[in-house]
């Protein structure tokens, strides 16, 4: 290993680094046409210049405050500029890398096919040209500037042609509107967040705990990775497929959105919103709903609009249903837990069904013969009917709900008027109880 030391007012010219060789061009110091190749280093500090240096096989040349002009990067060479530390015109061939930190600036790099370029944050690259098979890596924690056309986009000051590939990193507060003719390849979120429009498209995204993509309208994202703390939320005309959830991870399926191939793994979270009837098919370790397989473990989440229409039947077990207005029903051997019914929303426990929890703002909740309800809170305008042969456990009726019995059941009554106990339903003073002589159909035909 030999150390080369230029101070100021030397010069040096046609030094070859290899084998841990190391130059150190400190302020004042000039040196030309180095090569540097097989583990060398040269280390350009503040006020050193170095010009027309070529780096390979494990090379690394890194300027801390100095200047490099000229410099070429080939296959396994390395190009490292921090703060203070400027690189003017350098070539990036197959293989070779720039990286730019924090106050490092890169000016006129030109990346050919296979050569990579670094943008970490507040580095900073102006004039820089990826052509085609360049790649070009960007970390994010603000909104992203681009302009583009068919043949070539500038982002952050870089120019990329036609075939160059975009790679991203989207830290927390970072913002990246996908538009049409986008493509974009591997982006990772890390609390940052990417809007998919329509006609853009997102392939390989990894999102992090903290990081949201958006896929809108016309937009499609596929192969995403959804991990911890993470979600991927598909709108109205938006298609997601081949998406990962992870344990931690959420998929949030809007009416109208499309997620096909799509995995939840034991511990994510799946969130439908239906506007017409569940697709559902599968056993109980594994099943697949709108195109989307839930591994054992994972959890579902619905919510029911307006017309949806949910049966919950045998060995289904569904948790955290939001119904607006639509209908479920809970047939044989189906449980539901903490459902929230909302908006004329109907809940119908059939014989051998169970619910608990249920809470009713402004629905009804049906409970027929050999169907049972635990934990029911039926809140100002909305009812509870309990039909004869229906059980209702520990059911509360809030001032302004009402429950409805079937004239056909026994019924029990004790307490006194701020507070009684119908068949072990609780009604709170200002409930309501009527009296049916049939409530087979009641709130839900």
């Amino acid at each position: 290993m030999t150390t080369y030391t230029v101070n100021s007012g030397q010069t040096k010219t046609g030094l070859a680094l290899n084998y841990s060789d190391i130059l150190n061009i400190n302020s004042g110091g000039i040196v030309n046409g180095t090569v540097v190749s097989s583990g060398g280093t040269s280390y350009i500090s503040k006020g050193g210049i170095t010009n027309n240096t070529e780096v390979s096989s494990n090379g690394v040349e890194a300027i801390s405050g100095g200047i490099a002009n000229g410099t070429v990067v080939n296959s396994g060479g390395s190009e490292y500029i921090t703060s203070g530390g400027i690189a003017s015109s350098t070539v990036i061939n197959n293989g070779g890398s720039e990286y730019i930190y924090s106050g490092g600036i890169a000016k006129g790099t030109v990346v050919n096919s296979g050569g990579s370029e670094n943008i970490h944050l507040g580095g900073i690259a102006s004039g820089i040209i990826v052509n085609s098979g360049g790649h070009l890596w960007i970390e994010l924690d603000s909104y992203i500037s681009k302009s583009s056309s068919n043949a070539e986009s500038v982002i952050k000051g870089v120019t990329l042609h036609s075939g160059a590939r975009l790679l991203m990193q989207l830290n927390a507060g970072a913002n990246l509107d996908i538009d049409s003719k986008d493509i974009y390849t591997a982006i990772t979120l890390n609390g940052g967040t990417d809007n998919i429009l329509s006609g853009g498209i997102v392939r390989r995204s990894i999102v992090n705990s903290g990081g949201g993509e958006h896929i809108h309208l016309g937009g499609m994202a596929s192969s995403t990775i959804v991990n911890n703390g993470a979600s991927e939320s598909v709108y109205l005309g938006g298609i997601a497929s081949r998406t990962v959830v992870n344990s931690g991870g959420a998929l949030y399926i809007h009416s109208g959105g499309v997620a096909n191939g799509s995995t939840v793994n034991s511990g994510g979270k799946l969130w439908l919103e239906l506007s017409s009837e569940l697709s559902k098919t599968g056993s109980d370790g594994e099943y697949i709903i709108n195109g989307v397989t839930l591994h054992s473990g994972a959890e579902l989440a619905i919510q029911l609009d307006a017309g949806a229409k949910l049966d919950i039947n045998t060995g289904d077990i569904y948790s955290a249903i939001t119904n607006n207005g639509g209908t479920e029903n809970i047939l044989s051997s189906g449980i539901v837990h903490g459902a929230i019914i909302n908006n004329g929303g109907i809940e119908a426990i059939y014989s051998g069904g169970i619910s608990s929890n249920t809470k009713v703002n402004n629905g009804t909740e049906t409970i027929l013969s050999g169907g049972i309800a635990k934990g029911t809170v039926i809140h100002s305008g909305a009812t509870e009917y309990l039909s004869s042969g229906g059980v209702a456990i520990n059911t509360v009726i809030n001032s302004g709900g009402s429950l409805a019995l079937d004239l056909r059941a026994d019924i029990t009554k004790t307490g006194s008027n701020a507070e009684y106990n119908v068949n072990d339903v609780t009604l709170h003073s200002g409930a309501k109880l009527l009296l049916e002589l049939d409530l087979s159909c009641k709130g839900r035909c």
